[in-house]
This record gives structure tokens, sequence and C-alpha cells, in this order.
């Protein structure tokens, strides 16, 4: 990490099968509606 700095900023949101790499405001939203499993 200390030779690329800048991933430090870049969240990584893991919910069941389900993986967003950097902040998406709308694709976090989506998930927030799901259930952890992602089957609604």
């Amino acid at each position: 990490m200390m030779k690329q700095p800048n991933l430090i900023k870049r969240p990584i949101l893991v919910r069941g099968s389900k993986v967003i790499f950097g902040f998406d405001k709308p694709e976090y939203a989506k998930l927030a509606t799901r259930d952890p499993a992602g089957t609604t």
C-alpha cells in the first residue's frame, strides 16, 4: 500500500455475493434495501 496510497481511499463493500469497489451512493442504497443473502 505504501507504493500506491490512493488504494486506501477506495472502500470495498461486500454484502452476500455482491461486491462494490469505490463509493457508489446509488448502489449502496440498492444494497440497503436487500437482505444480506441478496434474495430480495
